[in-house]
């Protein structure tokens, strides 16, 4: 129970912390000293049965909280690990074997009719069962997930350590709910990421105002979206890696009438398509959306060494930069 409540408070552990911060400091810090002592009672009479175990087994000789479970187990599984540190004595061969007196020691025989297990859990239980080669298969299985999980960007790894958990303190590694918990992560990893496609027009990387602005952006972009780069290859070289789609070359001239003509031919299918400056195509575009940032209008305040021909052509990019761009 405890770690089921420690699954959902990963969940939403967020809304969870604003809706104890409207509480009263005051019945929280007593909630938790209460939980504290439920705590320290329960591992401190552990303990005494623990330092005492000799003596307890004798006068509690039928008492099966004791002879059988963790407390026992802590007296049995060792040796069978020592005596079988590779393969283990076989799956699910403990509540069978428990009873052989090399293995019990001053620990009595299990009831008749009852069935134990040593109760520390699904990883002792392979370490027992299956030795290092099966306790080492299934951590190996559980690191892959845990790369997996970590390169999916959904910060789910910690989900998995939860799982991890589960096993480590007591619940047994054919119980069923923790791998009902493993499938809903599973399916949560590998739940098709909704992300938007955006094309970025990234010809102008280079350059000192927008090369640096494109720069600080696109860090920002990389874990959240299905970006495709239009530019020279080499200049984008150091996003390779990062990008989970590719590189389009396009070395067309900033304002060229090339540009124009290519752009609509070359923009792949996507959700958006970025400008980092006004000369956005001004032909249709298998875009649904497009975005433009325009950073100043010198192009507009100080032509005066502009052709008219320029000058039009300039207000033309304006205009269409701002009618085409999502409001």
């Amino acid at each position: 129970m405890v770690l089921i409540i420690s699954w959902y408070i990963l969940f939403y552990y967020k809304r969870m912390y604003a809706k104890l911060k409207e509480l009263n400091i005051v019945i929280i810090l007593i909630g938790g000293l209460l939980i504290s002592i439920v705590i320290a009672k329960l591992g401190k009479d552990y303990i005494d049965d623990i330092v005492n175990v000799r003596r307890e087994m004798k006068e509690r000789s039928r008492d099966v909280n004791l002879v059988m479970g963790r407390i026992a187990g802590l007296f049995i599984f060792p040796k069978m690990v020592v005596e079988n540190p590779i393969l283990g004595i076989g799956l699910g061969n403990y509540p069978i074997i428990r009873n052989n007196p090399k293995y019990l020691g001053f620990v009595p025989k299990s009831p008749k009719g009852k069935t134990d297990a040593h109760g520390y859990g699904g990883l002792v239980q392979l370490l027992v069962d299956g030795g290092i080669v099966m306790l080492f298969l299934f951590l190996w299985i559980i690191y892959s997930l845990f790369k997996n999980l970590r390169n999916n960007q959904r910060e789910l790894e910690n989900y998995l350590i939860i799982f991890l958990l589960f096993f480590v303190f007591g619940v047994q590694i054919y119980f069923l709910y923790p791998w009902i918990l493993m499938g809903l992560l599973m399916s949560i990893a590998n739940k098709k990421n909704e992300e938007k496609k955006i094309v970025v027009d990234a010809r102008m990387i280079n350059d000192s105002g927008i090369g640096t602005y494109l720069k600080n952006v696109i860090p920002y972009l990389i874990p959240k979206y299905d970006l495709v780069f239009l530019g020279t290859p080499k200049d984008l070289h150091k996003y390779e890696n990062k990008l989970r789609n590719n590189i389009v070359k396009f070395t067309a001239n900033i304002y060229s009438f090339a540009e124009q003509i290519y752009l609509p031919l070359i923009i792949p299918k996507c959700d958006i398509f970025w400008s980092p400056h006004i000369n956005v195509p001004l032909f249709p575009i298998r875009a649904k959306k497009q975005v433009t940032t325009i950073h100043d209008i010198n192009l507009l305040a100080f032509n005066n060494n502009f052709s008219i021909l320029k000058k039009m052509y300039a207000k033309l990019l304006y205009k269409n930069a701002v009618k085409k761009a999502i409001k």
